[in-house]
C-alpha cells in the first residue's frame, strides 16, 4: 500500500487517507449501527473491524482513550512498521469519514495529528476547546498582627517612640525608689550591729 501511494501519490499518505474516506464512508453508509450520531469516538470505535479487515491473522493494536479535547487512538500492527504506517494513514481517512457521519463537530473544529513510531502510530484528534479551570479567588489569610492605627498627622519617628514606650515597662521610676543592690548592707542580728557602730 505505501508503494502504491508512492507512486500514485506523493509518498506523504494523502492517497491512503482518501482511500481511508472511501472505504469507511461505504462502510458507515450501509448502516448497521455503526455511525452513532453526535459520537465520534464512539464511530471511531465501530470502525475496527473495518480497519482489521485488510490484516487478517496479524495481531492489530487498537486503543482509544476519550481526553478534553477529543481522543487519542493508538494503533499498530505487531512487528510490522511499515505495515503501520499504512494502517495510520488508513486509519486517519476513517476517522474524517466517520466525522462526515456522527456530526458531532463541524469539519472545520477537527484537527488530526499523527506520530509512528516502529510497530505503534498514535493520532490525535482535536475537536473540543480545552476549557481552563477556573481560577479560584484566594483570599488572604488573615494577618496575626493586631491592626495598627495611626493618628493623622504624627510623624514616623514619634510613632515609633511611642511604640517602644508602650511595649516597655517604665524602669527609671522603680530605679530612682529603691537603690541599687551593690549598696544596700543586710544587717543580721545584734553582733553584726556592733561590728557596724565600730
Amino acid at each position: 500500500m505505501l508503494s502504491i501511494d508512492t507512486l500514485l501519490g506523493d509518498g506523504s499518505g494523502k492517497l491512503l487517507e482518501s482511500v481511508g474516506v472511501d472505504l469507511a464512508s461505504r462502510v458507515l453508509s450501509q448502516g448497521g449501527g455503526v455511525a452513532r450520531a453526535g459520537d465520534l469516538s464512539g464511530t471511531v470505535i465501530r470502525l475496527q473491524a473495518f480497519l482489521e479487515h485488510p490484516f487478517l491473522g496479524i495481531p492489530l493494536l487498537f486503543e482509544l482513550r476519550r481526553n478534553p479535547t477529543g481522543f487519542a487512538l493508538t494503533v499498530g500492527v505487531s512487528g510490522h512498521s511499515r505495515a503501520t504506517r499504512a494502517l495510520r494513514h488508513l486509519t486517519i481517512g476513517a476517522i474524517l469519514a466517520a466525522e462526515r457521519f456522527a456530526r458531532e463537530v463541524g469539519s472545520d473544529n477537527l484537527q488530526i495529528t499523527g506520530e509512528t513510531s516502529a510497530d505503534r502510530a498514535v493520532i490525535n484528534a482535536r475537536y473540543f476547546q480545552e476549557e481552563k479551570p477556573a481560577q479560584a479567588v484566594e483570599e488572604a489569610p488573615p494577618s496575626r498582627r493586631p491592626a495598627v492605627t495611626r493618628t493623622p498627622g504624627v510623624s514616623l519617628s514619634e510613632e515609633v517612640e511611642r511604640i517602644l514606650r508602650s511595649s516597655s515597662p517604665p524602669r527609671a521610676a522603680e530605679e530612682e525608689r529603691q537603690p541599687p543592690e551593690s549598696m544596700t548592707v543586710r544587717v543580721h542580728g545584734g553582733a553584726a550591729r556592733d561590728r557596724l557602730s565600730k
